[in-house]
């Protein structure tokens, strides 16, 4: 006589899945997908190395560097959208490049000479368009930019 015994293996499996429908279900269906695809996203340009944003220290203070980036945003056709002052210390400053995509630039005051330069180009940067906003920002201030703050 052969005994058998019942699979828990199949039951604990769909137990779990039922578990799992039954967490994400409450949440609007957007809400579930979008969630998972901006976390799926994000970990994904991060193993992958990429990078929106490139920073920048010049040995300037801020109003200096403020109107380099608007003279760089003409001379490489970036339509200047506006700006936000979030406070005396740090400005942000959008635009956009004639196929649309987005451009920010961050500016902050690090010190009363010292301003580091934060500039993203849509949502996983343009190499290219970052080498030559610095290049141009570099010309205008007459300086040539650190990766870390100058002592100052």
């Amino acid at each position: 006589m052969r005994i058998q015994y019942p699979n828990y293996g199949k039951q604990l499996g769909w137990m779990v899945a039922a578990l799992c429908v039954g967490a994400v279900l409450p949440l609007s269906g957007c809400v579930a997908i979008a969630a998972a695809g901006a976390g799926a996203g994000s970990v994904a340009a991060v193993n992958a190395g990429i990078l929106s944003d490139y920073h920048a220290y010049y040995p300037r203070p801020l109003g200096t560097v403020q109107a380099a980036v608007l003279q760089v945003f003409s001379e490489m056709h970036i339509t200047y959208v506006g700006n936000v002052k979030k406070n005396p210390d740090k400005w942000i400053i959008d635009g956009k490049t004639a196929a649309g995509t987005a451009v920010n630039v961050i500016l902050k005051s690090t010190s009363p000479g010292v301003t580091k330069v934060t500039m993203g180009v849509g949502l996983f940067g343009n190499k290219t368009l970052s080498r030559q906003f610095f290049s141009l920002l570099n010309q205008k201030l007459g300086v040539q930019a650190t990766v870390k703050a100058p002592s100052i």
